[in-house]
């Protein structure tokens, strides 16, 4: 990971905590929420307040959470982390849902934080997920806003105080409300004027979702032509088995009867238009499929320092060894049949090349696109470059499986491709 690090690919995006007002602030957090605090001085913070340095400390990529999946905890130490990408979501829509929080309160997150910080309770209504059907219930996450320091709370009571005053009959004379006015400015100062208060926020946006919940599925209940369907990662857990009994519907991520049904369903899309306009994604998935096979065959190669006639003849020795994947031949033709028939609509291509151009149709919302995405890459991810934009958490975890070759090629690939694109 360290080459990773050395790069910007991991860390990128992650705010580093090191004062000491900053980290008793998160610890703070972490007490009122029932957590112990980081003995860390120094760690850094994603989207979400998540961190990877206390998740390594604790050996707990959850402990933001009481145990598991259902009901985590969001902390924000700094304006500075909206749009700021999540490195371990819990579920698929924590990105948008965090969006949402700095649409609504960007004002509120802004003045909190000048002094203390704000952490979220989500509340999924359930204490626990116990069998996956309990996911097709989550219809809404109440999100509800602390300040370490209970901030959010004097305010109100503040406010409470000198409204009284305000309108209650001979309140000057009232010595008891005069010095609760004034023990609580002397204590927290005038906060009437502040923007402190967040009120509840209802997130809805939950029809369609990832979760990492039973080892991982994927919650659909909008399908227009069928009932709600839960997408096991895990194919032990399924136990419908889309009977038709059942008041919903079950398969395993690996199903063949499933990619049909959500083509069906408006879900899935093949537009050829796509890759005749981007022909560099296609040029990318061939580069990806060649630079793995190479690096199986040589684990230990320099592949970086090697001249790209070198490099062709490696790729010719492995062609006619037929150590090339029969995929990337399919892509190689497919490239230069886009180019000389452009209004042709490819024929006879293999199931695997089919998963791997197949994408989110169109006509999804956000939420739905980004959770048909990421289950697409979980079938299909040899091109890198789409993994580490969609799935940063399966990119670091397959990074850690891969030769020492392809992982040196690939992170000067997604400098290339990625952070110099953005």
């Amino acid at each position: 990971m360290e080459l990773l690090k050395q790069s910007g690919l991991f860390g990128q995006g992650l705010i580093p905590v090191g004062q000491s007002s900053l980290v008793d602030r998160y610890n703070a957090c972490l007490r009122e929420i029932g957590l112990l605090p980081t003995g860390l001085k120094n760690f850094q913070v994603d989207g979400w307040g998540w961190s990877p340095e206390i998740a390594e400390e604790r050996a707990d990529p959850y402990y933001l959470s009481h145990g598991g999946v259902a009901n985590p905890y969001a902390i924000i130490l700094s304006p500075e982390q909206r749009e700021l990408p999540i490195y371990f979501p819990f579920h698929s829509f924590d990105k948008h849902l965090m969006k949402v929080v700095f649409q609504v309160a960007s004002a509120q997150i802004a003045d909190l934080t000048l002094s203390s910080a704000i952490w979220i309770d989500l509340d999924q209504e359930l204490s626990a997920y116990r069998e996956p059907r309990d996911l097709l219930m989550v219809d809404a996450i109440t999100l509800r806003f602390h300040a370490s320091g209970g901030l959010i709370r004097h305010a109100a009571e503040q406010r409470e105080l000198v409204h009284r005053f305000n309108n209650q009959r001979m309140a000057w004379a009232d010595r008891n409300l005069l010095q609760d006015i004034a023990t609580s400015v002397d204590k927290f100062g005038d906060l009437r004027f502040r923007s402190l208060f967040i009120p509840d926020i209802p997130y809805t946006n939950t029809r369609t979702f990832y979760t990492r919940a039973f080892d991982g599925l994927y919650v659909f209940r909008d399908l227009p032509g069928t009932k709600p369907m839960l997408v096991m990662c895990d194919a032990g857990r399924v136990r419908a088995d889309h009977q038709p009994g059942q008041d919903h519907l079950e398969y395993a991520l690996n199903d063949p009867a499933l990619l049909p049904l959500l083509f069906s369903e408006r879900l899935l899309d093949l537009e050829w238009s796509l890759y005749r306009e981007q022909p560099a994604v296609l040029r990318r998935l061939r580069e990806c499929l060649l630079m793995r096979s190479l690096s199986e065959q040589d684990p230990d190669a320099d592949w970086l320092a090697m001249s790209e006639g070198e490099l062709r003849r490696r790729t010719q020795m492995l062609s006619s060894g037929g150590l090339l994947p029969e995929l990337f031949h399919e892509v190689d033709r497919l490239i230069l049949q886009l180019q000389r028939q452009p209004g042709l609509s490819p024929e006879n291509l293999s199931p695997e090349l089919m998963l791997a151009l197949t994408h989110p149709h169109r006509s999804l919302n956000e939420t739905g696109w980004n959770t048909v995405r990421q289950m697409l890459i979980s079938l299909s991810s040899y091109d890198i470059a789409r993994l580490y934009d969609y799935d940063k958490a399966l990119f670091f975890e397959q990074y850690t499986q891969w030769p020492p070759s392809f992982r040196s090629w690939a992170v000067a690939f997604l400098k290339r491709e990625v952070l110099q694109q953005n």
